[in-house]
């Protein structure tokens, strides 16, 4: 299988505290992956790394095998993002939902 995301070593430090330190995984293309775990691990300091909102520290995330921090195309066009909460969508159907964010959320493979 084809490799379309890998973070290698990210750390992301907010003063003293380290929100992200020394993580490492990848996923491979047609795979599904999520990241739980409890209030303050990290979860959403990470996912604002994979959407090159922020930048981390140390390490690197490549999507695609595309360097992000050496890439003109933003990560962020590339990876669709599912929260716990619907927010604005409470009202609609779970299954509408989740046909909406994914028509919003098809990445353009044309850009590779």
């Amino acid at each position: 299988m084809k490799e379309i995301l890998k973070v290698d070593s990210i750390l992301k430090q907010f003063g003293k505290i380290n929100a992200v330190s020394n993580l490492s995984f990848s996923v491979q293309k047609g795979e599904i992956f999520a990241l739980l775990g409890p209030n303050g691990a990290g979860k959403a300091t990470t996912v604002r790394m994979l959407m090159d909102i922020i930048r981390p520290d140390e390490g690197s995330i490549e999507y695609f095998l595309i360097d992000s921090s050496k890439s003109q195309i933003p990560l962020s066009s590339q990876l669709g993002y599912l929260p716990e909460e619907r927010g604005l969508y409470q009202e609609i159907p779970i299954i509408k939902t989740l046909e909406f964010m994914g028509e919003i959320g098809k990445p353009d493979l044309s850009l590779f």
